[in-house]
Formats: structure tokens, sequence, C-alpha cells
């Protein structure tokens, strides 16, 4: 039918995917159908201010600064834009809920966005998720799964309900065999996972809950079906010509290293 649109399947845009940031790098933010944040490293610096305006829900891995750092300014500007708006969801287990409130949003750091313009009504809206027990938004159930990495951390797997489509992003993470375990006995059609070092700094990797191309293939040797797509994240700029060449020597079908800007459809 002409005009009509008709859905088949996910689309996510790694607005940012860096594991440091350079310029023409950028921090973690992986996009869902132009309404869905995964992480916010990336998101004001990069998106325009119509394309903000459209961000619904916020899911946060962790607390590391790389990973939330443009909520604060992303409140700002759609407070600014249009102070009657409804609000942003902010989603995470409470434990990384409670860190923003303190660290961030205390009227110090920044203003108390969960606050304004009114407790009644706040632009940001905390909501508090319990591990491995999925939540609705959208179309999409997204359940946090406790990951390997320093201090409360979750990745996220996402379920489109009709097309059965699943996504898993891991966030930062090093090895976490039990977690992909958990999954369950169906395959991930795209598995977003932390490759941040390359093989010769496997102690650092691990020392700080990251993962190499070598521990990557360890880990996905544990899952009860390999993934349809592998993408690698969070990668170092430093070591990208490394980390790339290590991915391919792995000889992995549908295994690639994610580029800033790159959109994903399955």
């Amino acid at each position: 039918m002409p005009g009509v649109q008709i859905k088949t399947g996910m689309r996510i845009r790694a607005v940012g995917c860096s594991g440091s940031e350079t310029p023409g790098r950028n921090f973690a933010s992986y996009l869902l159908d132009e309404k869905i944040l995964f992480d916010a490293g990336s998101v004001t610096n990069l998106l325009d201010i119509e394309d903000q305006m459209k961000i619904e829900a916020v899911f946060i891995t962790h607390t590391h600064l790389d990973h939330v750092k443009c909520i604060p300014f992303l409140a700002d500007n759609v407070f600014l834009k249009d102070p009657q708006h409804k609000g942003i969801v902010v989603a995470a287990p409470a434990a990384i809920l409670e860190v923003l409130k303190r660290h961030i949003f205390n009227g110090v750091i920044w203003p108390d966005f969960t606050s304004i313009p009114s407790p009644e009504a706040p632009m940001l809206q905390f909501v508090a998720l319990k591990e491995e027990e999925p939540c609705m938004v959208n179309n999409y159930s997204i359940t946090p799964y406790r990951i390997n990495h320093n201090g409360p951390a979750v990745g996220y797997l996402v379920e489109e309900q009709g097309t059965g489509k699943r996504l898993f992003y891991s966030g930062d993470t090093g090895p976490a065999q039990k977690t992909w375990k958990m999954l369950g006995s169906k395959p991930l059609d795209c598995f977003l996972i932390d490759v941040s070092f390359p093989n010769a700094m496997e102690r650092q990797a691990l020392a700080s809950g990251h993962l190499t191309p070598s521990l990557l293939k360890r880990e996905l040797e544990t899952m009860q079906h390999k993934p349809g797509m592998v993408w690698a994240i969070h990668s170092k700029p430093f070591f990208l010509e490394e980390i790339a060449r290590e991915l391919e020597e792995l000889g992995i079908e549908n295994l690639g290293l994610l580029a800033q800007g790159q959109q994903l459809e399955f």
C-alpha cells in the first residue's frame, strides 16, 4: 500500500562505538529505530537536535563516563527545546541509577533533571530494572544480564516481538560465559561485543574487564548457537589495525569490526 511502511526487522545505528575518544572516534551509543538508545557516550555531539528529540528511552550498561557522559547534555537540550516534553526514560538496574543520581544529577556536577521541571513530570524518568527480568518498550522485550566488568554492569538482550529477532549488546565486558549460556536455546541474530585490546594486551584486558580477539573466540566457542552476526565494538583507536587483523585471522564467518555511523539491519 502506498505510503505504508512495514517493519520487518531491527535497525540499529552505531552513533559512536569507540573505546577511546579521539578525532573521528566517539564513545558508545547505539540507537535502535531512532528512539531507543543503548548507552550515551556520544549523543549531543553527533546527533542533531531533531534526532535528539526522538529519543524516548536510554538503557545504560554501567556508569563509566564513556557510557553516560551525554545524558546530562541530552536532558538539557530536550528541556530547552521543549520544556513541556513528556520526558526521557533512563533505565538500568537500581545500583547504576543510584550512582547517576548521587554523582551526576546532584545539583553540584549537574542540575537534577530527575526533578526538573517538576518532581511530578521530570525530564529524566529513572526506571529501575531487575537482572534477567524483561521490560517492554515499543515492540521490544529488553532484558538486562550481568556481565563481567568493573562495578555494577549489565548487557542487554533485545527481542523484537512478532519477528523473533534477537540482539545482544554487551557494553563493556570481559569473559562472561555464564551469561552467554543464560541467553537460551535460541541463537542471536546480532551480537555486539566488546573487543577493546589486541591479543598482546590480554593481561590488561582481563584486569580491566574487556576482551581481545583471542578471548572473543573462546567466548563464542562456549555459546550453544553461533550468532548470525558478530560485531566487535569498543576497540581502542590506537590498536584498530592490529585488532582488525587479529579478528580476520580468527577465520570466523560473519565477524566484523563495527564502524562509527554504521547501520545494521536484520
